[in-house]
């Protein structure tokens, strides 16, 4: 089996937010994943295709460029798209809140784990590191 793997990095950044019904604007951190690395695209992501199914059923899909996939038939947790053959690969995905960060998380780890033939399976628990 090929070595594949993925890198994802969390980016905390400021943003300026507007909540139109009174026209309040003020300024809020909010966590994103970015998509720092990816071996394999497309077709050649997955092990038959260009899905990965993490065992919590969270799911990781290379189709066109990063964005979240919302809940749905297909995966009841969601899950992420990842690079593809569109364009935008540095795109930044919003964490709506810490369970999806961790969803990525295990998904991330578990799809590295999966596709490392080495001897070595240890867990790298600094797959997704927080870029300030």
């Amino acid at each position: 089996m090929e070595k594949k793997y993925i890198k994802v990095a969390v980016v905390e950044k400021t943003i300026n937010e507007t909540k139109t019904s009174n026209f309040l604007f003020y300024k809020a951190k909010r966590k994103f994943i970015r998509i720092v690395e990816q071996s394999h695209r497309t077709n050649k992501f997955g092990e038959n295709g260009d899905t990965f199914y993490s065992h919590n059923g969270f799911m990781l899909r290379s189709c066109s460029y990063p964005y979240r996939m919302w809940p749905s038939e297909c995966s009841s947790l969601g899950g992420l798209y990842v690079r593809g053959s569109g364009g935008s690969d540095n795109q930044l995905i919003l964490i709506p809140d810490e369970e999806y960060l961790n969803n990525v998380r295990a998904a991330v780890q578990e799809y590295n784990r999966h596709f490392d033939n080495s001897a070595k399976q240890s867990v790298d628990e600094n797959i997704i590191e927080i870029i300030e």
